[in-house]
């Protein structure tokens, strides 16, 4: 049997092996890859199939799922991507030209998953799970060190340079056979460095690999018409129990049998991309510059002319950018690379050559200007195509005709799209982009915060996202503007979601009825409501109501309450434009709002854990009676409970801020009574620190206005003029960031103000403002202590 070692995405061993098939003429061609995707091998090198394409395997666990029929089990998936230079690809391609038998040969993705969804990327081209996780450089234990110390003897700064020095630029033009030799050498020593674990988890996939060889010899085959391509750690070790005649896989496994217990497993064919190749970490798993490798791979091994059409690229793309590149740059640039790599005793320069010389002539030195465009040059944005033989799942189905219908770019790169929600068609645009928000589709995201976004920290169990004023925002804005990005996960996300549902829409009500049966506070079914709303899935409402209604019977959180009756007043605002159950909304928001202001005294003594999320849902409910909310009703009561809140003793120091300032703005305090109060509670704190929490709440809002008040700035003022230095220290941190990024125009009304409460200039408060502590004092229109109280306004509020 021959035996290929290759490195894998390896132009120059992708060379070897297409000269070695064809030199040879095997009459089976066994490659590393999954066995159970052996059927898919015909669709992989069908005509219409162009690469970067990806094996995607997924499964679930063999456990059963949880009783109740809507709850999804974990999905666990492993991607095998191939470029059109990966060796494997190519070893299928020509062993297909010579009419040889065409098999993939190492263990099973089924067992791969009940192993815990470890591909073998650390030298078998696999890339990570779906979540997007990397495994870090040393995914192959013990080889970093290796790698380390192989580049530092050869006299390159790292392994990849020595790597393209020495196995693809050098030896890449060897003959085929020396190269065999030279890479089963390699390979064998960084075996060696290997751990005991991980030798194990390896001898295990090599016995698979030289039995499914035995096989063939079983069914008639000569052993010197099979060849075998295999990561070069895994040559010697394949050999050398195909020659021990190890006919069996470990454990009793028939070659290309699943390991016991491993649940169930998918393969699919998917598209793949260069950004994503690229992103693969470890000896093996991916390729740092797919793009650039390409066009070695096209040009037949010359990097030469590849580097020089990189340069030309890269004038072509900055030009486009709006900066300047000219030939007379690229002719410099490849210069520049040519003698680096002489230096650097390297046949041809490569892509570090490349790079740096880009940044030389293009970037005068600075790597900034060029980035953007030279990663485009190195990476690439190629994204494969499948063949249409390749059947696609209903989801996939439904978003590819969908995002062709809305115009919407599958780009694996960053897009940013408008969409104006006074069209019929935009408008069915975000609905469609919701629900595969709400279905984890990595697909879209959007820009602006709220449900359709990155989702927050919840603020406890079942809570909903810490963002009140989203929702209402979302229902009611005109635009909306997302950030796409189509990436291989994507279709492999659509191929786990098949599960949930045959459409998006089925997919969605059923991750929502899920959601609702796991709330175990109000707001977290209201925001099932509002998610069920933003993707038109009418038919979760009426069980969304009902189970709502239950929870607000037994909820006594003001915060849960206050944001679930921030929730419902803008669906109720929002109803005009959907089929919604006013009837049953309007009188649960108001019963909601009720229970809020009876919860609120009680809700403000508590501790600092607690107090970020209190205030914010007092700031929800005070929007909802400021703009006289329906769900509001008669605002009397409310009044009661904030004017109850600030006065409590126990009340958490920013609360009581937040709630007189409330107080304040709302005209239901004295003038000078706000000063008085605050003076009153400053006296009463037992710690200074509680003293910063309440002036950091009572800045919260409306700071504009407060700057201006002379008597509320006089009693700041003199309560810092009467701390030690030991006092002021804690303070200052909640002090900055309660009055740092004043606007000019705050500025200036808070140096009117401390002019006033100090008795000095306001031109000499305005300049204290701006200079330091000793410019400050020089200005001798105060005394020393005023001086160092305008500066500490600088210094330690943050004022520019």
């Amino acid at each position: 049997m021959l035996i290929v070692p290759i490195r894998h995405h390896s132009p120059a061993a992708a060379m070897q092996v297409q000269r070695l098939i064809r030199s040879h003429r095997p009459r089976a061609v066994l490659v590393e890859g999954p066995a159970d995707a052996t059927d898919l091998i015909p669709l992989l090198l069908d005509a219409e199939t162009v690469p970067p394409v990806a094996l995607y395997a997924y499964g679930a666990p063999a456990a059963p799922a949880p009783p109740g029929g809507d709850g999804a089990p974990a999905v666990r998936a492993v991607y095998y991507p191939f470029c059109d230079y990966s060796p494997e690809y190519v070893a299928l391609k020509v062993g297909q030209e010579v009419g040889a038998r065409l098999r993939f040969c190492d263990v099973p993705a089924a067992g791969v998953l009940a192993a815990g969804a470890r591909p073998p990327e650390a030298d078998g081209g696999a890339a990570p799970p779906a979540g997007g996780a990397v495994l870090p450089p040393t995914a192959l234990p013990g080889f970093g060190e290796f790698a380390a110390r192989a580049a530092a003897a050869a006299g390159f700064e790292s392994f990849e340079e020595f790597w393209e020095a020495v196995f693809e630029q050098d030896a890449g033009a060897r003959p085929a056979e020396d190269y065999r030799t030279l890479l089963g050498t390699f390979g064998a020593q960084a075996r060696a460095f290997t751990t005991a674990e991980r030798d194990r988890e390896d001898a295990r996939r090599e016995r698979h690999m030289a039995a499914a060889a035995r096989a063939l010899v079983a069914e008639g085959l000569p052993p010197e018409s099979i060849l075998l391509v295999c990561g070069a750690a895994h040559a010697a070790p394949i050999a050398a129990a195909f020659e021990a005649g190890d006919a069996a896989a470990p454990d009793g496994e028939a070659a290309g049998a699943a390991a016991p217990d491993s649940g169930t497993a998918r393969i699919a064919l998917i598209p793949f991309s260069y950004p994503r190749l690229s992103e693969q970490l470890g000896y093996g798993a991916g390729n740092r510059a797919p793009w650039y490798y390409g066009e070695v791979w096209r040009l037949g091994g010359d990097y030469r002319a590849a580097t020089r059409l990189g340069l030309l690229n890269l004038a072509r793309d900055l030009r486009a950018q709006g900066q300047s590149a000219s030939l007379a740059q690229c002719i410099d640039g490849y210069s520049l690379a040519a003698v680096l790599a002489r230096m650097r005793q390297k046949p041809a320069p490569g892509v570090d050559e490349l790079r740096e010389a880009a940044v030389a002539c293009f970037g005068q030195g600075h790597p900034a200007p060029v980035a953007s465009a030279m990663g485009k040059v190195l990476i690439g944005d190629a994204r494969g195509r499948i063949t249409p033989r390749v059947g696609r799942t209903p989801l996939q189905e439904e978003f590819y005709a969908t995002a062709q219908e809305l115009r919407l770019p599958l780009q694996d790169a960053p897009r940013t799209t408008m969409l104006h929600m006074v069209t019929p068609v935009e408008a069915a645009g975000s609905v469609f982009l919701h629900r595969l928000a709400l279905a984890e589709i990595p697909f879209a995201r959007e820009l602006q915060s709220g449900l359709g976004g990155p989702r927050p920290g919840a603020a406890g169990p079942g809570a909903a996202p810490l963002a009140p004023l989203a929702p209402l925002e979302q229902l009611s804005r005109v635009r909306e503007r997302w950030e796409l990005q189509w990436t291989p996960a994507t279709d492999a996300a659509l191929i786990e979601r098949t599960a949930w549902g045959s459409t998006l829409a089925e997919a969605g009500a059923r991750l929502l009825r899920r959601e609702l049966e796991a709330a175990a506070r109000i707001d977290a079914g209201t925001a099932v409501l509002l998610r069920a709303t933003l993707c038109d899935l009418l038919d979760v409402l009426p069980g969304a109501t009902a189970r709502c209604e239950a929870l607000a019977a037994d909820s006594a959180s003001f915060a849960a309450l206050a944001r679930a009756t921030f929730h419902l007043d803008g669906l109720l605002a929002y109803g005009a434009a959907r089929r919604l159950p006013a009837g049953r909304l309007g009188p649960l928001a108001g019963r909601l709002f009720a229970r809020a202001v009876a919860h609120l005294p009680a809700a403000v003594v508590c501790g600092d854990e607690g107090a970020a999320e209190l205030a914010q849902a007092l700031r929800a409910l005070d929007e909802l009676v400021g703009r006289r909310s329906a769900a509001a009703g008669d605002p009397e009561p409310y009044w009661a409970a904030v004017e109850a809140a600030a006065g409590l003793p126990g009340c958490h120091p920013a609360l009581r801020g937040l709630a007189l300032v409330l107080l304040e703005l709302s005209g239901r305090l004295a003038p000078g009574d706000l000063a008085g109060r605050l003076r009153y509670w400053l006296s009463r704190a037992e710690a200074a620190a509680d003293n910063a929490r309440l002036i950091a709440g009572l800045f919260s809002l409306h700071r504009g206005s407060l700057v201006r008040n002379r008597a509320l700035v006089g009693a700041i003022t003199d309560f810092l003029l009467g701390l030690e230095l030991e006092q002021l220290t804690p303070l200052l941190p909640v002090l900055r960031r309660s009055m740092g990024g004043l606007s000019r125009a705050e500025r200036t009304y808070l140096a009117e103000t401390i002019a006033a409460a100090l008795g000095v200039g306001a031109a000499a408060a305005d300049r204290a403002l701006r200079l330091t502590s000793t410019d400050a004092a020089v200005l001798g229109e105060a005394d020393a202590a005023a001086g160092a109280v305008l500066d500490g306004w600088k210094e330690r509020y943050g004022i520019a």
